[in-house]
Formats: structure tokens, sequence, C-alpha cells
């Protein structure tokens, strides 16, 4: 659910999730104040996403996370919460089709300074929340939604430079610089920022 002034985006049945992150020696994520960790696996599964203007919080309703596996009959739900001004690059996951082209898969929001998170997403539909309907939505236009998301909060950032700014700037417009490979956006000049 949004919270205080936050902004409802939209809302996504998420078919399949991962989401990777610095975690301690008992698996669980990093938190306060430390300093160091592995990057491992803190859930997979399926369940749904809300995308507000400030971030994207992921609720795995079936599969397995850190505390054990979660399903309708046991287990609890696990909520991630992943705020855009952590997000450093944005892509989308493609694979090759059986007899030739390529198809759209999942999307990727990776944070690369510590703790490390990586998210991957692979939507099957947009949820209206008035009525309670669904309708199929496409990797292309999730991916879309999470850039321009993303974008609003690096360029709401104080002390961003020009050049930053007008790179942002056309990001947000859909003037990406894709990489031929999967690569869609980056949200810093410096996505590799390494650890404090």
């Amino acid at each position: 659910m949004a919270v205080d002034d936050e902004v409802e985006v939209g809302r996504f049945v998420i078919g399949y999730l991962r989401i990777l992150s610095t975690c301690d020696a008992q698996g669980r994520p990093v938190a306060g104040d430390a300093t160091s960790g592995d990057l491992r696996e803190v859930c997979e599964g399926g369940g749904e996403v809300l995308v507000t203007d400030r971030r994207v919080v992921v609720e795995v309703m079936v599969g397995t996370t850190c505390h054990g596996p979660v399903d309708a009959n046991r287990g609890h739900v696990l909520v991630a919460d992943f705020p855009f001004e952590a997000v450093n690059s944005v892509e989308r996951r493609r694979k090759k089709k059986l007899l030739g082209g390529v198809k759209e898969q999942a999307v990727r929001l990776s944070a690369l300074s510590f703790p490390v998170t990586v998210v991957e997403l692979e939507p099957l539909a947009v949820l209206d929340t008035a009525t309670g309907d669904s309708a199929g939505v496409d990797v292309p236009l999730f991916a879309e939604v999470i850039v321009a998301m993303a974008c609003d909060v690096h360029l709401a950032s104080a002390g961003l430079e020009s050049a930053e700014r007008d790179r942002l700037t056309a990001v947000r417009a859909g003037r990406w610089q894709p990489d031929g490979l999967d690569l869609v956006a980056v949200m810093s000049a410096r996505p590799f920022g390494g650890l404090p």
C-alpha cells in the first residue's frame, strides 16, 4: 500500500520473481550499520508488485524465502521494499525463442552500492485496484514504468549536474541507449559505486 504522500502508479501480478541481496551469516538481508555480507538469494516465487512514485514493493505470496516456504496454506508473506533512489540500473532480460527471434522475459533492477540488491520480475498482468480486474502486460511497458519512476526520483536529487540531468531527462523520455544486450537505463553516471 502506498503510504504518506506516495502516489500509486500501478499494481502488477508477477509470475516469477527473484531477489538477491547482501546477507549476513544467517542468510538474512543485512540492515542498519552492517558493512559486510555475501550476495544470496532472499526469495524466489510469485506474487504482486506495487509501483509508487518512490519505490517498488514486492509481495512474495508463493515460493521460497530466506525464512522458509510460503504459499496459501503455510508460511508468511515476504514483503521487500526497493526505493528508486537506490536503483542504479534497469535491464530487460530476454531469451532466444526456439524457432528464432527474442522473447522479452523479465525486468531486472539493480542497486550496486552496499547493500547490493538485484530484483528480477516477470510481469503477467496489471491489476485494476478499483475493480479487481486484470489485463495482460508486456515486459517493455513494465520496464518503461519502472524507468520513468526511477528517473523522476533521481532527477529530484539535489546537486545533480546539468549533463546528468540532461541524460536522465532523455532516458525518462524514452531515449534509451541500449547496449545491444539487455541494459535499458542507467540511473547513475557511476553505477558501480562500490562499498562505502
